[in-house]
């Protein structure tokens, strides 16, 4: 299975998950202010943010995928692995268009030494999409999906559909039949 989009997992997450205020928190390992990924992200999905806001990921393999949507968020969010050789997020959605991680209509998203594997067996999925996203980033990450010689516009390492500013920055892609794949939107 796909292991289910954020707050479905009984990770944590959902209408009753913390409320995430600006500052610091960690994710992963003893004593953390998240268990996974998915419940950070669920936590930010139901209550927004106050401010700014930086996760410290431990190392570690999560489950995906996970979902980070809707403009309640209104601050910058950092979610920061040690190195994305001991950092990842695995998993895929059962939408052909799905990411491992999604970013839809959030702004100023920094996804940072984090490997993203699309585990789908099918000729479709990406690691990571952004949709109607401004200033978002991919940094020192690995982005991860099927092998495929196969066209597909949905088998890439990285969709992007009307993302504006966005930027993918020292990050590895391997596997799809495209690295990144970008979509506009016509005014």
């Amino acid at each position: 299975g796909d292991g289910g989009l954020v707050g479905s997992d009984g990770d944590g997450g959902g209408p009753n998950a913390p409320t995430v205020n600006d500052g610091s928190y960690t994710i992963g390992g003893s004593g953390a202010s998240y268990s996974t990924i998915s419940a950070a992200v669920s936590a930010l999905n139901s209550s927004g943010t106050s401010g700014p806001v930086k996760f410290t990921v431990a190392d570690g393999s999560y489950s995906g995928p996970v979902r980070l949507s809707g403009s309640s968020i209104g601050h910058s969010v950092i979610f920061e692995g040690s190195d994305s050789s001991k950092c990842t997020l695995s998993g895929y959605s059962s939408s052909s268009t799905g990411g491992v991680w999604e970013v839809d209509n959030v702004d100023s998203i920094t996804i940072k030494n984090i490997t993203i594997r699309n585990t789908n067996t099918r000729s479709y999925g990406s690691a990571v999409r952004f949709d109607y996203t401004d200033a978002s980033k991919v940094i020192n990450c690995r982005l991860i999906t099927r092998e495929s010689p196969n066209y597909a516009y949905q088998n890439c390492a990285a969709y992007l559909y009307a993302a504006e500013n966005c930027e993918i920055i020292n990050t590895r892609e391997y596997g799809g039949y495209y690295d990144i794949y970008l979509y506009g939107t016509s005014t």
